[in-house]
């Protein structure tokens, strides 16, 4: 596939007497002159279109909507791509972003038990500080949850680290303390874990389970050759071949197993020989496996920034895994606007010591604290959270995917900038959106004009 970028239209027409234009957000792409598609980023529809169609909108100077047919013109306006007149686009997505960053239906809590690892991983932005949240700590983050959760319709925790099953009594306790809290008050619940693996065995997954983790996340950084060059043991030794193992003890126990691939300009080569090992160890179809970018964080890891791709190389591989997964049935998601727990009023991230902090980014200390779970009264400024607006970033208000990235990283674009907080979207939307479709279209399940 070559790149194309996306054309936007700008002209009005008439729909039932109410003046409508194309929106902004509208963005068109074509591949081999037999697939023709709008894609609209603020509702995250994809439309086929007609070549008649496809000439209207994409090939006629200005566009020309007004001569579509009745039927193609409904379509688009119920799937957002034609809006009226006098809507403010910007202002809408803004409303609906602020909405969602308010709301408190989920809890979402992330606990980091500890912040030390068995691992060197070099590239790792973790602030390595030893010891393991106490009792009291424990107990604390219950109460902080009673005092939450009853605003609540459901609680998500995910447990991160450091490496979270270096105290696995912790975790088990804690899942099943922080379960039996939403169940009693007729909650829905969801636990999950991101963890190195190493210590996820078939009994370690079960325990797992069995106290209410129903996802985990692991990471192989391609095959071993890459993986144990990257990925170390604090003792110097290797953890592919430990974690493959513990992958084929996991998949039967819990509900999701992620595989993570992270990516820099080391290892950008490896994702095809990792997925043929797991493919070979009967986990392809087992195990969720996606991409990250690796990037610099904070200064844990800035030395690293010389190994890392930048955002349209990471797209480029990004591709052509996603061509390769196309293949074998894969269907591509599209970008959609999430809410990052820096700037969402009902998210915290909690330390081993009780230390509260809004972004993953940020280590656990009173200095970077929003407060501590032994006084749930003292967290949650709102003018915290609802400081940061996307809008004030010229590049933002006037990008194309606004509605669907809304600044991506709030950390990321107010201590960089722009070029820092952008991720690949930019850069593969047209490849995304057309592999989605062709999928889509392979399963009968497309709108078409």
């Amino acid at each position: 596939m070559h790149r194309q970028q996306p054309a936007v239209g700008g002209a009005s027409t008439d729909i039932g007497g109410s003046w409508v234009k194309l929106s902004r957000y509208n963005h068109l792409f074509s591949f081999k002159d037999q697939l023709r598609v709008l894609y609209n980023a603020a509702s995250g529809s994809v439309v086929t279109l007609d070549e008649t169609s496809w000439d209207l909108l994409n090939n006629a100077n200005p566009p020309e909507p007004e001569r579509l047919d009745q039927r193609t013109r409904t379509l688009l306006a119920d799937q957002g791509m034609l809006v009226p007149e006098e809507r403010d686009e910007r202002a809408a997505a803004l409303t609906r972003y602020r909405e969602r960053r308010a709301s408190t239906r989920s809890l979402r809590l992330t606990i980091a038990p500890t912040m030390d690892c068995n691992f060197s991983c070099p590239y790792c932005y973790e602030h390595r500080v030893p010891g393991v949240m106490s009792d009291e700590t424990a107990d604390q983050v219950v109460s902080f949850a009673t005092n939450r959760i009853q605003q609540s319709e459901r609680l998500s925790v995910t447990w991160y680290g450091g490496e979270p099953l270096l105290v696995p009594d912790r975790v088990i306790d804690l899942t099943g303390r922080l379960r039996q809290l939403a169940e009693s008050m007729d909650k829905e619940w969801w636990f999950s874990i991101v963890t190195n693996g190493y210590r996820m065995d078939g009994t370690m997954a079960r325990q797992l389970a069995d106290a209410g983790i129903t996802d985990a996340q692991v990471t192989l950084d391609g095959p071993p050759e890459f993986h144990d060059n990257r990925r170390k043991h604090n003792n110097g030794t290797g953890t592919f071949h430990r974690i493959l193992e513990n992958l084929r003890s996991a998949v039967d126990v819990l509900e999701t197993v992620r595989v993570r691939m992270n990516v820099d300009a080391q290892n950008a080569t490896g994702w095809q020989a990792l997925m043929e090992i797991l493919a070979e160890a009967g986990l392809a179809e087992k195990v969720r496996f996606s991409l990250a970018h690796v990037d610099t964080i904070n200064d844990a890891n800035a030395p690293y920034q010389c190994n890392c791709l930048d955002a349209g190389a990471f797209a480029d591989t990004w591709v052509d895994w996603a061509m390769d997964a196309y293949r074998q049935g894969k269907t591509m998601g599209l970008p959609a606007m999430t809410v990052c727990s820096m700037v969402s009023r009902w998210a915290y991230v909690i330390g081993p010591g009780g230390w509260i902090t809004s972004c993953w980014n940020h280590p656990f200390n009173p200095e970077t604290a929003i407060g501590h779970v032994s006084k749930p009264e003292q967290v949650d400024p709102e003018d915290t959270w609802e400081q940061f607006d996307p809008m004030n970033w010229a590049e933002c208000r006037e990008c194309t995917l606004l509605p669907a990235c809304m600044g991506n990283c709030p950390d990321r674009l107010v201590q960089s900038g722009v070029d820092a907080a952008c991720e690949r979207w930019k850069h593969c939307l047209r490849e995304t959106v057309i592999l989605h479709t062709l999928q889509k279209v392979k399963g009968g399940q497309h709108v078409e004009t």
